[in-house]
Formats: structure tokens, sequence, C-alpha cells
């Protein structure tokens, strides 16, 4: 399930078991809120280890910490809910293109889009989130030539 307005975008999420582990990234446009609506995952915030969520329990994360976002580890499916605000043009891009690769079968191993859709869709999007490492200088260099890459292997954002 996806809504979205101006003001906020709720994307809720069943996350099969043992999957859903992304890198570790950081947003600095936007606040993230995940709420565990069924089952266990994981989450990585800041400096901190990563710690265990149960159904009904939420964690925020301010623009600028780094964190993993929730992951499955457990064998049962579980369903999270992330709200975002605002709504740029980066998370309608990354979100969008998340739903048509799942809908055609071109996600990782993880069921998260792959390095070079990411790199198309932060490209697309004029994303202001970017992986804890390398330094974010040399991510904003790469991202053109990674979006290139992407497109000669037909891969192709949706549009904001």
């Amino acid at each position: 399930m996806i809504e979205m307005s101006s003001e906020r975008s709720v994307i809720e999420r069943l996350l099969r078991p043992n999957s859903g582990k992304a890198a570790a990234h950081v947003h600095r446009d936007w606040t993230q809120r995940f709420e565990i609506v069924e089952g266990e995952t994981r989450i990585r915030v800041g400096k901190e280890a990563s710690r265990l969520l149960a159904a009904g329990e939420t964690v925020a994360i301010p623009p600028g910490v780094g964190h993993v976002d929730p992951w499955n580890e457990s064998d049962a499916p579980a369903v999270t809910r992330n709200i975002i605000s605002p709504v740029t043009p980066f998370v309608h891009v990354v979100f969008a293109t998340l739903g048509e690769a799942l809908s055609a079968g071109q996600l990782d191993s993880q069921d998260q889009l792959t390095f070079l859709q990411m790199a198309a869709a932060m490209h697309e999007g004029h994303g202001d989130s970017w992986g804890e490492q390398p330094p974010i200088p040399i991510q904003r260099l790469a991202i053109p030539a990674l979006a290139a890459v992407a497109r000669t292997r037909g891969i192709r954002p949706v549009p904001a």
C-alpha cells in the first residue's frame, strides 16, 4: 500500500522471511518513521547496534541520521509502515520505481532496488539521500555516471 500527498507518504510493505536488508544510508531532506505492523524486524539508527522491533513499536529517524531500514531476520513474514515527511521528488521516484520493479520481479535477493536502480532513481529524483560511505561529495560525482550505466542496461526509474 502506498499513499502520497505533498505533506507525507505512507508505504506499507510486506517483508518476506529473511529479507529487506538494505545498505546503511542517510536522508538529509526528510524525516522517516517506521511502525511495525506485524511480526518482528531489526533496525539500526545512528551509531547504535541493531535492535529488535516487535509489532506495535515505532522508530522516528530525523533528517541527517544514518540508519538501516527495518529488515526481517525471522522465519515469519513482517509488515512495516514507512511514513515520510515532507515528500520530495526523490520519494516519488524511488517508491514508484520500487513498486514497478517489485511487479516486474526485478528487485535484488533482499527485495530491494539494485545498486544501479537506486543510482538511476537518485539521479532522476535529485535525491539528497546517500550511503553512509563513501563521502557524499564522491557519491554526488558518481551518481550521474552510474545512472548513465543504468540507462545502457535498460534500467529506467519511474519519473516524478
